[in-house]
């Protein structure tokens, strides 16, 4: 990143009149001529969990976007055929902060799981999707974080197969880059409900008559991605 007085940028630095190729203070880079050149850098966190993120020395801003799990489908009914509602999808939540006002490098990632399948019982609803966070301390608060809600499950009956499909999440673009979500899990008739894509709902279960029914398909997982990007990059975008 590059060194400021006021508004002006240091070019560059001399020791006893020959160059500084670089400043470091322990591991971390302050500075380089012309500031420090870096592929913005993504990292992906797509398995339901907790994990822990180190922000590169070379960083200046990181994106960090993050999404529920989905819901599960819901169970078919057994008297009347009719198929369970499917899934619902988990939210996204985006944010881009500024490395400066982090007073802590360690940033922790928890993933949700997608929403369960439903209980052996006609008709019953599918489980909520878990939410998905990434907490960061800075300036203004102890704590803060990035949270994503799940997808709520499905419940009752449905008429058509297209309601019997679970939400698809979609995909998210933010700051020119696009994330990927998923597509929610089909309706298979005599076969249960499709499980969800990533942060989608799954398919509800097929209905039937004489006591006979099928089970709904489980959740998405949810996911976060963060992006670390340089200082000069994000402030030559007008960001």
């Amino acid at each position: 990143m590059p060194i400021y007085q006021d508004d002006r940028t240091f070019e560059q630095i001399q020791h006893r009149g020959r160059p500084i190729g670089a400043i470091y203070h322990g591991n971390r880079l302050l500075w380089s001529p012309g500031g420090v050149v870096h592929a913005p850098k993504r990292r992906y966190f797509g398995t339901p969990g907790r994990y822990a993120y180190r922000v590169p020395s070379w960083a200046g801003y990181l994106d960090i976007i993050t999404l529920g799990g989905g819901g599960g489908g819901a169970n078919g009914n057994s008297g009347s055929a009719q198929a369970g509602h499917g899934g619902y999808a988990g939210k996204w939540s985006t944010v881009r902060i500024d490395v400066r006002d982090l007073t802590e490098l360690n940033l922790v990632v928890s993933v949700g799981w997608g929403g369960a399948k439903p209980p052996e019982s006609a008709a019953a609803g599918g489980g909520d999707g878990q939410g998905t966070v990434v907490l960061y301390s800075n300036q203004t608060d102890q704590v803060a974080g990035t949270w994503a809600e799940g997808g709520k499950g499905g419940y009752g009956n449905v008429t058509t197969n297209a309601a019997a499909t679970g939400e698809s999440s979609g995909n998210r673009t933010f700051h020119g880059s696009t994330y990927t979500g998923g597509t929610g899990g089909t309706n298979k008739d005599n076969n249960g409900g499709g499980t969800g894509g990533r942060g989608s709902g799954g398919g509800g279960g097929a209905g039937g008559i004489f006591g006979v029914y099928w089970y709904g398909g489980a959740g998405g997982p949810g996911a976060a991605w963060i992006t670390a990007r340089t200082r000069r990059s994000v402030e030559s975008e007008g960001a």
